[in-house]
């Protein structure tokens, strides 16, 4: 099981948005009050604040929680990508 990741800033400008686009995402869900969460100016820290759980999964809950969000989001303005 993965206990802790740090993403360390790139001083690239779309990684870095999107570094801090995770923590906000990550911040929404649920599941977060299970990790500490914590991003400085130099780099996101995500640690699990018990040994049972996991990094990983909270990242793969975090993917499937913003696809829905997307999707649904889609289906409130109608839109179809099928076309």
């Amino acid at each position: 099981m993965l206990q802790e990741i740090i993403i360390e800033k790139t001083s690239n400008f779309w990684i870095d948005n999107g570094i801090v686009g995770l923590y906000k995402a990550l911040r929404l869900l649920p599941e977060a009050e299970d990790f500490d969460i914590r991003l400085e100016s130099d780099k996101l820290e995500i640690k699990a604040l018990d040994d049972s759980f996991d990094v990983a999964d909270f990242f793969e809950q975090s993917e499937r929680s913003c696809r829905s969000a997307i999707f649904e989001k889609n289906r409130e303005l109608r839109l179809d990508f099928k076309k």
